[in-house]
């Protein structure tokens, strides 16, 4: 117990320290207290009963001076058997809240679900109350049971209890396993998937060692003689088991701390990493809006000088040709330079499906000679978004798939874009069959002015601005791609 004590608290500290407005943390450290109470009553039930003190020694160290004070402790084992059933169905059912939290399933299931285990564990909690049993054996027995059928009767109940408060942790563990494998790829996402459904799983394990078979009754009643007795509280006895399950508490803690310490190493690794982008992006921000300030001067220099040239009929032709591309080089350099300025986003509730469809439509010449594949909920997904930037940073990436499947026939050609939520996130993936990025460049593909293409062509700002605006949309953006099979971009914004 003391283990297991010395694990709730570090991990309590943590998880409060981390998110204290989550509702998964609230109903995570809500389990855990109501187990460690539950192990309290169970040792102050047990305490009464000196046929365990050696497998108790051997499962939980208690300190002998805390053993004898918990057996001369006037109390009354009624309340004591009443509150270890509350605390061991209160631990059932936090522990499905903190799944359903977790899983972040529909609000009208949660609910659903969770006014059915209530009921459900309230149901056990009032079968198994002393009095109850108590006054149930004095009316049935023996007009209408036997001794021995009434026991039968309680005997199949008592199964049925237990395969269903078992069949309800496993069930939630296979939630949290299907939960993890759905999870994002991003590995912050991942991390904590694995840690969750990791301090979970040996939680449920020693409570299924402990209480695997409770509640329980755990009186006798004698109608001749008039009295109600207290029965030995049923344990795994093994002394091999015993002997192990200090060990299985301290494997326990050792791999809960070091499923935090992953987690947040690998949190620190992304928030340095995200910084020093940051810094370089922040950086080439002046430099970018000073270059384009100067080439958008020298290109209007250029365009009135030709303006003014007395030119033949024929070298009319080619000079509009020359101030059409003035005028295109002059908007691209205006859009750019727009999109690199410093501004505040007006972040309004905005429909993701509509984006996306806008966005192929914008596509829509380039995309003629593509197979375009398209997935998205037929129920709105919503986000906090700045419409215009977001377009922008969208069209950016789109932009990139295209140039990546240049020179492919058209029939081999596939871009798949797709819409999803999962857990609290909307995610956004945009996949081409394009040639891939190598390895050894997309560490640099987000930083500003790096770019593999001559610079004629591209100049390396345009995956620099759309992780800024991602960045500043409170999303992430990850970027997955092998050489000649493709590259997958997948964008995370908070949901609604």
């Amino acid at each position: 117990m003391f283990y297991y004590i010395f694990t709730f608290i570090i991990v309590s500290l943590f998880l409060v320290y981390k998110e204290r407005n989550s509702k998964s943390i609230r109903y995570s450290i809500l389990t855990m207290c109501s187990y460690t109470l539950a192990l309290f009553m169970f040792a102050l039930y047990i305490s009464k009963d000196s046929y365990y003190y050696n497998t108790i020694n051997y499962l939980f160290s208690i300190p002998l001076p805390i053993w004898n004070r918990l057996m001369f402790f006037p109390v009354s084992l009624k309340p004591v058997i009443r509150l270890m059933n509350l605390f061991i169905l209160a631990t059932l059912y936090f522990g499905t809240r903190f799944v359903f939290a977790i899983c972040d399933l529909p609000d009208r299931q949660t609910r659903k679900y969770s006014r059915i285990f209530l009921a459900l564990f309230a149901l056990e909690w009032i079968l198994y109350d002393p009095d109850l049993f108590g006054a149930a054996y004095l009316f049935f027995y023996p007009d209408c049971l036997d001794f021995r059928q009434f026991n039968r009767i309680k005997d199949g109940l008592h199964g049925l209890t237990v395969a269903a408060n078992t069949g309800v942790i496993l069930t939630g563990l296979l939630l949290l396993y299907r939960n993890y494998r759905k999870s994002s790829p991003v590995r912050i996402i991942k991390a904590y998937s694995a840690g969750i459904g990791i301090c979970h799983a040996l939680i449920m394990g020693s409570y299924l060692f402990v209480f695997g078979r409770y509640p329980i009754c755990l009186v006798k009643i004698s109608k001749t003689a008039g009295i109600m007795s207290y029965l030995t509280a049923p344990l795994i006895t093994d002394k091999w088991l015993s002997a192990l399950f200090p060990y299985y508490l301290i494997c326990s803690f050792i791999l809960i701390c070091f499923s935090l310490y992953r987690a947040g190493r690998i949190e620190t690794s992304l928030k340095n990493e995200s910084f020093t982008l940051s810094k370089q992006i922040s950086a080439a921000d002046t430099t970018s809006k000073a270059f384009c300030h100067y080439v958008k001067n020298e290109v209007l220099a250029i365009q009135s000088e030709i303006e003014i040239i007395d030119a033949t009929p024929e070298q009319a032709v080619f000079f509009r040709e020359i101030i059409d591309r003035c005028e295109h080089l002059y908007l691209r350099l205006d859009i750019l330079y727009r999109s690199s300025r410093a501004s505040v986003l007006t972040l309004q509730e905005t429909c993701v499906n509509d984006v996306l469809r806008e966005l192929l439509s914008d596509f829509s010449g380039e995309l003629r000679e593509c197979r375009v594949q398209l997935r998205m909920p037929e129920e709105t997904v919503g986000a906090l978004l700045d419409r215009t930037y977001f377009f922008q940073a969208l069209h950016n990436i789109l932009s990139n798939a295209l140039d990546a499947m240049d020179g492919m026939p058209g029939e081999k050609r596939l871009l798949a874009v797709s819409l999803d939520s999962i857990n609290r996130w909307t995610t956004i993936q945009i996949t081409d069959n394009g040639r891939g990025i190598p390895a050894a460049e997309l560490p640099h593909i987000f930083t500003p002015f790096y770019t593999t293409h001559p610079l004629t062509n591209h100049w390396g700002i345009g995956l620099s601005l759309t992780y800024k605006i991602i960045e500043a949309h409170e999303g992430h953006i990850t970027i997955d791609s092998v050489e000649n099979r493709g590259t997958t971009v997948e964008i995370l914004l908070p949901r609604i």
